[in-house]
């Protein structure tokens, strides 16, 4: 939305009282047409602003290993039990996700985890993993969270 209204402003409303807004479908053909205008894209890279242009997504899938024995002046792990929360702020993430998800978080609607309470008026993402310190530490890999 935001790299549409940039590329094609719209004129204020004659009566001056507010700025017309993109109806959804008005958005989807603007970004097509964008997508396909090298010059407004180019216009738009030299303003600091990314376009995807090729959709992509892999929904229910996220792996990351940490080894964390590399550091243990950074991971001293003095306590026994740790909380790791996991939390998806539309508010911090790129343009061309709070395009699809909205800027306030609209799009998210994974009951499971929709968090509407730390930051009132944002729909986060957040779930929290209790640890233990042999979570952590101990010796193998582990599968901390399986859904």
């Amino acid at each position: 939305m935001q790299a549409v209204s940039i590329a094609y402003p719209l004129r204020p409303d004659p009566s001056g009282k507010s700025e017309k807004q993109y109806s959804p479908s008005e958005v989807a053909t603007l970004l097509a047409k964008l997508k396909g205008d090298t010059s407004k894209l180019e216009a738009l890279t030299k303003l600091g602003y990314c376009v995807a242009l090729h959709e992509s997504s892999s929904p229910g899938t996220f792996s990351r290993k940490i080894d964390m024995s590399q550091d243990p002046n950074m991971y001293s792990f003095n306590k026994s039990d740790y909380d790791v929360i996991l939390k998806v702020n539309p508010q911090s993430s790129p343009d061309f996700v709070k395009d699809r998800i909205d800027w306030v978080g609209e799009g998210l609607t994974d009951k499971r985890y929709l968090d509407t309470t730390t930051l009132p008026g944002v729909r986060l993402l957040r779930h929290q993993i209790k640890l233990t310190k042999e979570d952590l530490t101990g010796k193998g890999d582990k599968v901390l969270f399986a859904d």
